[in-house]
């Protein structure tokens, strides 16, 4: 149960305004096809377990002092970025289904006073995802036949980039209370769910690849746009409140005061109450993409430069 919740934590910290909308599903594979698509949620499930890994082995504290600073810089420009998404997502999705306004801020100063605990999100999460799935699995009855493509390789780092920096951030932790073999199992469980739901969301999303929000334009037109909608603002609300625990932990480690990093959760909500989404997407989720791949270059070398440490260390013992 441990390791399904911990798989569910990392894909609900993936699968928010951009990926439920399919909006950031059209903007990254759209130009390619829908292998690239469920080669990338493969790869995230990899990631799940490196990060893990990286929390069971802490990595990272072998950085030098300078290099972990732009780090955790990088990590927080990301996650406030996907955050004010979210919130443009949030406002978009309930005007267009039921035109009320200032959804986005509303919730963001929701997350201000709510408890973020893990063990919440991840209870959270496992609802969430699984409705999202029945969704899709759902339209793909009306979906179109979709092109096979090619492999975008570009595309699908920056993909895995963009989520990586948020999901292994918040999953990290949990690789310390593991075992390898449930970080393995959770990479594969992981991995799985997010090929199955970035295909199908590239499917039902691929004819309304201009829209600002495919799946709910899909469900719109099939009389479903009411219960899309509900679904859609349920995933964006777990990444919503992923990214303000995230932003969170980060600030009240600068500023010992709370106050200082509910106000800062607050203002990025009213901010991104305002931005137009479609817009976010094309160019927050493409910078922390960059920024995500950098994240991953960087873990890898970490777990390898450690796993080489420790293979000197059994070898010197041993002889």
């Amino acid at each position: 149960m441990k390791t399904f919740r911990t798989a569910m934590l990392y894909v609900g910290a993936v699968i928010g305004a951009g990926f439920a909308t399919g909006k950031e599903i059209v903007t990254f594979f759209g130009g390619s096809g829908i292998v690239s698509a469920i080669i990338a949620g493969l790869l995230l499930g990899v990631f799940c377990s490196l990060f893990l890994l990286c929390g069971k082995t802490n990595c990272f504290a072998i950085l030098p002092a300078f290099v972990s600073t732009v780090l955790q810089v990088a990590l927080f420009v990301s996650t406030a970025l996907v955050y004010l998404s979210m919130c443009s997502g949030a406002s978009q999705i309930v005007f267009d289904a039921f035109g009320i306004r200032g959804t986005g801020l509303i919730l963001g100063t929701i997350t201000c006073f709510v408890m973020l605990k893990q063990d919440f999100l991840a209870r959270v999460n496992s609802v969430i995802i699984v409705a999202v799935v029945g969704m899709m699995l759902y339209f793909l009855r009306y979906a179109t036949p979709c092109p096979r493509g090619e492999v975008a390789t570009l595309r699908i780092l920056q993909y895995c980039g963009l989520n990586v920096m948020l999901g292994g951030y918040v999953v990290s932790d949990e690789g310390r209370k593991m075992k390898g073999g449930q970080i393995a199992l959770a990479g594969v469980l992981s991995g799985g769910v997010l090929a199955l739901m970035l295909a199908v969301g590239f499917a039902i999303s691929k004819d309304n690849a201009h829209a600002a929000m495919p799946v709910f334009e899909f469900a719109k037109s099939h009389g479903l746009g009411g219960v899309c909608s509900v679904i859609i603002l349920g995933a964006i609300i777990t990444t919503m409140f992923a990214c303000a625990r995230a932003l969170y932990s980060k600030i009240v480690v600068i500023s010992a005061k709370k106050v200082v990093a509910v106000l800062l959760v607050a203002v990025l909500s009213l901010i991104g109450n305002f931005l137009d989404f479609g817009w976010c997407v094309k160019v927050f989720f493409n910078v922390a993409g960059c920024l995500g791949v950098v994240w991953l270059i960087v873990a890898v070398a970490c777990l390898s430069i450690v796993g080489i440490r420790r293979n000197e260390t059994k070898n010197k013992s041993s002889t």
